[in-house]
């Protein structure tokens, strides 16, 4: 397993006037766009100019370790119905989205902080699949500042979270009032049922010299290691991450945890008699993850067939307390098989931090053998 060496934390520098006009840290922070890469290095000769976040410039199609690590405020967790919430905070940062298409979303100006929120089950801890329409309202004084819903994110280091990229108005104490929608997949065990109401939540934060210190140092890995292939590991502090069990582990017989396009597809048939299914028939289970981290990769379409016939078996996305987050679907009734194959119709329909934008991208096939 590869990990990260330990970086080098390095002053990152800022333009006084955006620290006067409030900003955590943002413009000209970023590649100018021309695909050149800055050493992070406080020599500049002008020690008020900011430095940018460098970049890899081709970084290749599949998990990579980033150019740094992120600096992060996490908050207390707040507590919304059956739900746990864990805010965190770091400085504006681009992103990347996948509706269809890949679009790289940059700050703005305007944008302050990067806040995010990792929803968990009270009971279990384990991180809930947040609905895209988690929404949220920010306001300090009474006055509104923002409203918006929330993305559905990969992060290696915060694992399954929702966030954005977030506009305020200046030093102060902000609140933040959340809605967390149903995360809109099957729950079956000692889930079924359960999270199917709306629930909200909120929080407050401080907006000032404190919080914007965390973004004046970056830990940055050595050049010779960026895009090289690994991950940065979970964040810790408490929260919860959202990373599935090992393969080995699963219920069930493993058919295998092949990997395709930076996808591990974990895969486990469960034999008649299961509580997922029905009379004779058999249940299979894939639950595909990252590399490394093992986190969950949500907002799939996955079919599968057996022994090449033509009858489609369609894998529902699930959440259950035993396999984790999976895709699952009944293989028929007391037919011997002996090859089950997985079609991935669609790749994962979420955002991406830095270090997963150009994996999980591509539709596949999986191919396994049935072990009589």
């Amino acid at each position: 397993m590869a990990r990260p060496s330990q970086p080098t934390r390095r002053r990152r520098p800022f333009l006084r006037t955006v620290v006067a006009a409030g900003h955590l840290s943002l413009a000209g922070c970023l590649n100018g766009g021309d695909g050149e890469e800055s050493e992070p290095s406080s020599d500049s000769g002008d020690p008020e100019d900011p430095l940018p976040f460098p970049e890899i410039e081709d970084p290749p199609d599949a998990v990579y370790l980033p150019t740094h690590r992120e600096e992060m405020r996490t908050l207390d967790p707040v507590f919304a119905g059956e739900y746990g919430v864990t805010p965190m905070l770091t400085y504006p940062h681009p992103f990347w989205t996948v509706a269809g298409d890949v679009e790289r979303t940059d700050p703005t100006a305007e944008d302050d902080v990067h806040l995010m929120v990792t929803v968990w089950d009270r009971e279990t801890e384990t991180v809930i699949p947040a609905d895209a329409g988690t929404s949220l309202e920010v306001s300090t004084d009474g006055d509104l500042v923002d409203r918006r819903n929330l993305w559905v994110m990969l992060s290696q280091q915060m694992g399954l979270h929702v966030g954005d990229n977030v506009p305020l108005s200046g030093d102060g104490t902000y609140r933040v009032e959340g809605r967390i929608g149903s995360p809109g997949v099957r729950t079956t065990g000692a889930f079924a049922g359960r999270f199917d109401a709306p629930a909200e939540f909120a929080f407050e934060f401080t907006f000032d010299d404190d919080l914007r210190a965390m973004a004046a140092e970056v830990d940055y890995f050595d050049e010779d290691r960026w895009g090289e292939p690994g991950a940065l590991e979970p964040m810790g502090h408490g929260v919860p991450y959202s990373a599935l069990a090992p393969a080995d582990d699963l219920p069930g017989t493993l058919l295998g945890a092949p990997t395709r396009d930076g996808v591990v597809f974990a895969t486990t048939l469960l034999e008649s008699g299961s509580r997922f299914v029905d009379g004779g028939e058999r249940y299979l289970a894939v639950s595909p993850r990252t590399p490394y981290n093992r986190c969950v990769l949500p907002g799939m379409a996955l079919e599968a067939t057996v022994d090449g016939r033509t009858e489609r078996i369609e894998l529902v996305e699930t959440l259950d307390d035993e396999l984790g987050y999976h895709y699952g679907g009944p293989l028929p009734d007391g037919a011997a098989v002996d090859e089950v194959t997985v079609d991935v119709l669609a790749p994962p329909q979420v955002a991406r931090h830095r270090g997963y934008e150009r994996a999980f991208l591509e539709t596949s096939t999986v191919t396994l053998e049935v072990t009589q």
